[in-house]
């Protein structure tokens, strides 16, 4: 019988250090790409999201940094090329006080 092939993320049982080299790794790769300026914008502000601990932000910078870290060129490069400043927004969902 055939051994079945599941699937690991690159990023499985990586630590934060270990992830965040490989997310700049992925940024560089992307600064030819039309909304480079604009990505790496947001890349930092997940990044210091990260650091806070704050909940729901962080869980989400922590999502798509990961997710960011898994893309290969072809996806990375589509996503940058159509990149708009705050689709990275970790606290869009957040409630707004409006008082």
């Amino acid at each position: 019988m055939p051994k079945k092939k599941t699937y690991m993320a690159k990023t499985y049982g990586m630590r934060k250090e270990e992830y965040l080299k490989l997310l700049n790794k992925q940024v560089k790769k992307a600064k030819d790409c039309e909304g480079y300026e604009e990505f790496k914008e947001d890349i930092k502000i997940l990044k210091k999201t990260l650091d806070k601990r704050s909940g729901k932000p962080s869980l989400l910078s922590n999502i798509w940094i990961k997710r960011v870290c898994e893309m290969d060129n072809e996806q990375l490069f589509k996503l940058v090329n159509n990149y708009k400043k705050g689709d990275f927004d970790p606290y869009q969902f957040e409630p707004q006080n409006d008082k």
